[in-house]
């Protein structure tokens, strides 16, 4: 069991994380929950947390150090963050042990003209290229992606929208949906993916929606 889980924020805890997190001012993303902590993207670039790949017992931040940072993303004792000239820096101190966390720094390092993150534990990203990348083990078919102008990941599927506004997509393990599903998407301008559906916002403002419950 991964180690943020085993520190899960208990709700003793609660009023005292809440207290941090509203004084934070200046905000301009704010990502968590009481599980594992939050942090947020300030305006000037720089992340605050409380709790997120902490110890419940050590609350210190531990991005205080990033700087010049666009985009935040965490999960399961990992944060990640997109920095403006294309990087991307991690701090994961819970997150597996001393050689996963080496190697997972290790392949950051060598990605380039990153413009869009997204998922958690593993992380997805956007190139200018309008190609995709991601540390996540068991996806394949996004490498002949092309033309990608955004995208949205969950712990077992990736969704993409291309150019022409038609959709790509991959799903490894159990999902609410198929890849076939998105077919006869287009026009599509906004979306969202969890393990369980997919909803798209597309171009004329109306919302499409599949997978579990639809």
């Amino acid at each position: 069991m991964p180690k943020g889980w085993q520190d899960a924020l208990s709700y003793e805890a609660a009023p005292d994380i809440l207290s941090q997190v509203e004084q934070w001012e200046d905000i301009v993303q704010l990502i968590g929950d009481m599980r594992e902590g939050y942090a947020a993207l300030l305006s000037d670039g720089t992340v605050v947390s409380v709790g997120i790949v902490n110890s419940v017992w050590d609350q210190e931040a531990v991005v205080e150090d990033w700087v010049d940072i666009v985009r935040i993303v965490s999960g399961h004792g990992v944060i990640y963050g997109l920095k403006q000239d294309g990087s991307v820096c991690v701090h994961a101190k819970d997150w597996g042990d001393r050689l996963d966390r080496m190697n997972l720094e290790k392949e950051l390092a060598g990605w380039t003209d990153i413009v869009q993150i997204a998922g958690g534990r593993d992380l997805f990203a956007l190139k200018k290229d309008g190609t995709v990348l991601t540390t996540a083990q068991g996806f394949y078919a996004y490498r002949q992606w092309e033309k990608i102008t955004a995208i949205a990941a969950s712990g077992s599927a990736l969704v993409g929208i291309r150019e022409d506004g038609t959709v790509a997509a991959e799903c490894v393990g159990r999902n609410g949906f198929w890849e076939e599903e998105f077919l006869d998407w287009d026009e599509v301008e906004q979306i969202a993916v969890c393990d369980a559906y997919c909803i798209a916002i597309h171009r004329d403002g109306t919302v499409r929606k599949t997978g579990d419950g639809k």
